[in-house]
């Protein structure tokens, strides 16, 4: 197996994504996405074709606010599959699990 980076700009959060390896035919290669994504995908190339054989493109999360009760409440960036637990403000009581998928 060969082992190769992806690389291209983000738009969106939709990846560009360019191949910046030689891929030569009826080979497998490994491939690792841009800083915002994680995963790996298993590639084969077949007659100057690529193949998805396994793997997957996972987001981290962006922070951002989320709203519970009619209350605002912020969260910081959070990597694919990580959760937290965020305090509701003093004028409310309870917390709040969150979880980036």
């Amino acid at each position: 197996n060969t082992t190769s980076d992806w690389i291209g700009p983000i738009s969106g959060k939709q990846p560009v994504l360019t191949l910046t390896m030689v891929f030569v035919n009826q080979t497998n290669a490994v491939a690792r996405w841009v800083p915002g994504f994680v995963g790996e995908l298993d590639l084969y190339c077949y007659d100057g074709s690529v193949i998805l054989e396994s793997g997957q493109c996972l987001m981290h999360c962006d922070a951002g606010m989320l709203v519970s009760n009619e209350v605002l409440i912020s969260y910081g960036n959070m990597t694919h599959g990580s959760n937290s637990t965020l305090d509701c403000p003093e004028t409310h009581a309870g917390s709040l699990f969150v979880w980036c998928n």
